[in-house]
């Protein structure tokens, strides 16, 4: 699991940097854009909201790939992802060490001659 994560936030983290940068010129030429024109505007409010999509589509991706090793349900697994954000990602995680730390459990309560 630790080696998933450490992918999750090598793709994460650079492309959170990137957005943030992003969101900031944009922030700082805001003034300028809203004063032209009423269409130019409405596509400059929006711009921002599809640039911190892309934070959401990294984790969308790892759950995918990560849940598609593992047998699950990729797909709902990638939507949780989208829509939750890192929620889904720690939400997931916590998860496969609950199952691995219940296993590990029923393991050893279970008798020799099982």
């Amino acid at each position: 699991m630790r080696r998933q994560v450490e992918t999750l936030a090598r793709w994460y983290i650079p492309v959170y940097i990137v957005t943030s940068i992003i969101s900031i010129l944009i922030s700082m030429s805001a003034p300028k854009i809203l004063l032209k024109s009423p269409t130019e505007s409405i596509s400059f409010v929006w711009f921002p909201f599809f640039i911190k999509l892309a934070n959401n589509l990294v984790v969308a991706i790892w759950l995918y790939y990560v849940v598609k090793r593992d047998l699950g349900r990729k797909w709902i697994w990638a939507f949780f992802g989208f829509v939750a954000h890192l929620f889904a990602a720690l939400f997931y995680i916590g998860l496969k060490l609950y199952e691995g730390w219940d296993a590990t459990f029923n393991k050893r309560l279970k008798p020799e001659g099982e």
